[in-house]
């Protein structure tokens, strides 16, 4: 059995996607979810770090305690917002990012393949490891850590009702003989 949809990425797609992985968590292997914050502490502190070596050189060269700590507050906090603002939003793309536009997912009893402007990439089932349904999105996850979305209106509009549940089945079956 083959079946075949097509479909169309936006940049609103590209940001649902990225908000069913970037949930926020807490503890510092969850830190990717927070690439922001983590950018604003980095520039603290290389603000803080500058302005420590300045002051000591400063203090070092004339005797004088320049320049004064509030000063320093200041500049840390600057490069912490510079951090901030140079960080972007998870999921923001211009609409004529390579990454997004017509993409095409077929799926097999073995395997699926997802294609697109100048690339094709067939995955057998028996090398995903999970199969999860998240904001609007089917996402395959295969045991390399890639993920694969197909959006689920692309399968509600392709006129097949059990789209998912085949699919999910295919996956299932595949999972149990490679077991």
């Amino acid at each position: 059995m083959t079946d075949e949809v097509h479909y169309d990425l936006t940049p609103a797609d590209a940001a649902a996607m990225s908000a069913a992985f970037a949930r926020p968590a807490f503890g510092a292997r969850h830190w990717g979810c927070h690439e922001r914050l983590r950018r604003l502490f980095a520039g603290m502190a290389i603000g803080g770090l500058v302005f420590c070596l300045v002051k000591l050189y400063v203090h070092r060269a004339t005797g004088l305690d320049l320049p004064p700590w509030e000063d320093g507050l200041a500049f840390v906090g600057a490069l912490g917002f510079v951090g901030w603002k140079l960080t972007p939003k998870p999921g923001d793309m211009a609409p004529d990012d390579p990454r997004l536009g017509h993409r095409s997912f077929t799926w097999w009893a073995d395997a699926f393949q997802i294609a697109g402007p100048g690339f094709r990439s067939r995955i057998d089932w028996a090398a995903v490891t999970e199969l999860r349904e998240a904001e609007g999105f089917l996402f395959m996850v295969t045991r390399w850590h890639d993920i694969h979305a197909v959006p689920l209106r692309a399968l509600e509009t392709a006129g097949f009702p059990n789209d998912v549940a085949t699919i999910r089945d295919a996956w299932q079956r595949a999972r149990g003989a490679g077991a």
